[in-house]
């Protein structure tokens, strides 16, 4: 992944202020940082469960504040750093870093601040990047068999081809074979009353839905001096998805613990402050709208020291 060219915004923001329906800009400061002054940053953009494209580069605009002055702004994607910004030692700093994602997936942007030999925390969103859009291959498929339109089923006859005749040769002066030809004599007609056809109804039951929904889970690590866990699964049903779950352990082979349940087929969740060089684990589990239940297997995956 080649690195980033990247800028930092100076100057004060602007403030939007909406008075009787009109919007009036008004010059101001940069935004106070949270906790009272501790150290801090936080991503304005892209914004959680954004989605961005593969073929261009993403401008990610983040804030970093530090009592001591901030430095230099980092920024990784995943398990790599993509980009460094330097700063001008301010409290606080607005900068802009560029990343060029190198295909579609779930990445994990983690951002961190600078001042001195001291970091602060990190801050993490998850973005999906799409590939670019492409046309559908047409595929035609030949099949055999009766050809169903509507509720009524038309059936093509076959033409088969007969054995070809055999031809005799006659000695001279014989203009006739010296058998006469036979012929079979036709069958006899069979006859049918309208008593004695039935007409037959088939109707088809669909079974009932005894199995879970179908789960594709996905995750993604960044690591700093802390590391960051997202996880990402999306279930579905034919009768509907009623919930996701998922469950975590700190520990490799320690209780797994519910950290988020969703109401939709969608379910993202980032756990920080994790140590690098240990092993952790989740799984999905997901319920459809009968109360069916299905679960991944436990992932363990190991966070880079």
């Amino acid at each position: 992944m080649t690195p980033a060219v990247l800028a930092r915004i100076a100057g004060p923001l602007v403030g939007v202020l909406a008075l009787g329906g009109a919007v009036v800009l008004t010059a101001g400061s940069d935004p106070a940082p949270p906790g009272g002054g501790a150290p801090a940053v936080w991503i304005d953009d892209p914004l959680a469960g954004s989605t961005v494209p593969a073929d261009a580069a993403v401008a990610v605009v983040a804030h970093a504040t530090h009592p001591g002055g901030v430095d230099a702004v980092e920024l990784r994607v995943d398990d790599a750093v993509v980009a460094t910004a330097t700063a001008d030692g301010d409290v606080i700093e607005q900068v802009e870093l560029m990343w060029d994602p190198d295909g579609p997936g779930l990445h994990l942007l983690a951002v961190r601040g600078r001042a001195g030999d001291s970091w602060t925390p990190t801050a993490t969103v998850a973005v999906t990047v799409v590939g670019d859009d492409r046309e559908p291959v047409a595929t035609t498929t030949s099949t055999t068999g009766p050809m169903t339109t509507g509720d009524s089923t038309s059936t093509t006859a076959s033409i088969t081809s007969t054995t070809p005749a055999t031809v005799t040769t006659l000695p001279p002066g014989q203009t006739t074979t010296s058998a006469p030809p036979t012929h079979s004599p036709p069958p006899p007609m069979q006859s049918f009353s309208s008593s004695s056809s039935t007409s037959t109804s088939t109707s088809t039951t669909r079974p009932a839905d005894t199995t879970g929904p179908t789960i594709d889970d996905e995750y993604a690590v960044a690591v700093f001096d802390l590391a960051s866990l997202l996880v990402q699964a999306t279930a579905s049903d034919p009768s509907g998805v009623d919930r996701v779950e998922i469950w975590f352990s700190a520990t490799a082979g320690g209780r797994l613990a519910k950290v988020k349940t969703c109401t939709a087929a969608l379910c993202q969740w980032t756990g920080t402050g994790l140590t690098p060089g240990t092993n952790v684990q989740f799984q999905v589990v997901a319920f459809d709208d009968l109360g069916n239940r299905s679960a991944t297997p436990v992932r363990t995956v190991a966070l880079r020291a």
